[in-house]
C-alpha cells in the first residue's frame, strides 16, 4: 500500500527529543470543497416545462473539541546510617475545552424545470484540513507515534444546479 510507505517516509523525519513531541506536518490548512448531500433532484424529459415548488432546510453544526490528560509519578527510597527514607511524588494535569455554534436555514422556492434538463438543490461546503504525524519522547525514548487532523468547517449552503439531460 502507498499509505504505509508515506507514513515510514514520515516516521523518518521526526526530530529526537529528551522530552515533549516531535511534530511533522502533512497538510496545513488545505481548502477543500464538498458536497454533503442532495437534497432534491427533478428531472424533466417531456416537451413542456414543469413549475414545482421546493421547501428545503439546511442546519450547520460546527463542534470543537480538545482534551489532554497526563501524569507524572515517580519515587525513592533509600537508608543512610540507620536512617530510613521514602520520598514519592505524583502531579496530574488535565486540560478540556469545548465550543459548539449551530444555525438552520430554511427556504422555499419555485422552481421551473425545462424541457430536457435536470435541477438539483444540494448541500454544499468549504472547509480546511490540517494533518500530519507527531511522535512522543520521554528521556530519549519514543514513547509512541501517532496521527492527527484537524477538519475546520468554514460554510454550509444549499445551492441550485441546471444540467441539460442528453440522450
Amino acid at each position: 500500500m502507498q499509505v504505509v510507505g508515506v507514513v515510514d517516509e514520515i516516521s523518518d523525519e521526526f526530530s529526537w527529543h529528551f522530552f515533549g513531541l516531535s511534530i511533522v506536518p502533512v497538510n496545513q490548512a488545505v481548502h477543500a470543497t464538498y458536497i454533503a448531500s442532495i437534497k432534491e433532484c427533478m428531472e424533466n424529459r417531456g416537451s413542456t416545462p414543469i413549475t414545482i415548488s421546493v421547501d428545503y432546510s439546511v442546519e450547520t453544526n460546527n463542534k470543537v473539541s480538545f482534551s489532554h490528560s497526563g501524569t507524572i509519578s515517580g519515587g525513592a527510597s533509600g537508608s543512610i546510617s540507620k536512617i530510613k527514607a521514602d520520598v514519592s511524588a505524583k502531579t496530574s494535569v488535565e486540560y478540556s475545552k469545548s465550543s459548539s455554534q449551530s444555525i438552520k436555514e430554511k427556504r422555499t422556492l419555485d422552481i421551473i424545470v425545462e424541457p430536457n434538463s435536470q435541477y438539483m438543490v444540494v448541500t454544499k461546503g468549504t472547509l480546511n484540513v490540517t494533518n500530519g504525524m507527531l511522535a512522543s519522547y520521554s528521556f530519549g525514548i519514543k514513547m509512541g507515534e501517532g496521527c492527527y487532523e484537524f477538519v475546520t468547517l468554514e460554510s454550509q449552503y444549499a445551492a441550485l444546479e441546471k444540467r441539460l439531460i442528453e440522450e
